[in-house]
This record gives C-alpha cells, structure tokens and sequence, in this order.
C-alpha cells in the first residue's frame, strides 16, 4: 500500500552495487552505470512490510540505460517530486530519508 524504493539483501559474497545491479535488473528492467554511482547514505527506519520491525539500506544516486518497468514483485511505478508534499503513500525509508537526501544533494549541485 506504500510506495518504496527498489533494491533488495545482497546474495552471499555480492558487493552492494552488484546487487544494486541485480535487483535494477529484476525488478525494473534498467541495466545501472555503476559509474555514476554516488552514495546517499545508510538509513533505517520502520519497514513496511513487516509491523514492529526496522529496515537498514544503503541508498545510491545512479543512473540507468533502459525504461523502468514494473517487474517481479513490482506492482506499479511511481515517479514522485523530491520536496513534499510526494502525493502518493511512501515507506519511512523514501519520505523521511532517501528522497530528503537526494533533493540536498540536488539543490547543492
């Protein structure tokens, strides 16, 4: 019922922009630069699928080659602005981090 960013746990051994990559790939379709790859930060806060506990991500600003789509687990897409109000039901973890630091990082440029 809320909308959140894509990604997922790495496999066994898999640095985390490789499983940026995969997860992109699965679950958009959209192949990452991964030279572009500028880090925002690790966040955590409330999960959204799982009442009562708390999700740790580390989040990335990238560029992809491709067109999103919505694919595997995804439901729909949805692109919202940086700055409130999003208009649309968000995970903890996009409104109350990753969107905040990637408008900061905007605005800065």
């Amino acid at each position: 019922r809320r909308f959140i960013q894509p990604g997922g746990k790495p496999e066994p051994g898999e640095a985390p922009l490789q499983a940026l990559a995969r997860e992109l790939d699965e679950e958009l379709g959209v192949q990452l630069r991964a030279e572009t790859a500028i880090a925002l930060g690790t966040f955590e806060d409330w999960a959204v699928n799982e009442p009562g506990h708390r999700v740790q991500a580390q989040a990335w600003w990238v560029q992809v080659d491709g067109t999103p789509q919505a694919r595997a687990e995804i439901a729909e897409l949805a692109w919202v602005p940086l700055q409130p109000p999003y208009g649309l039901p968000l995970a903890p973890l996009s409104e109350h981090h990753i969107l905040p630091a990637v408008a900061t990082r905007v605005t800065a440029r």
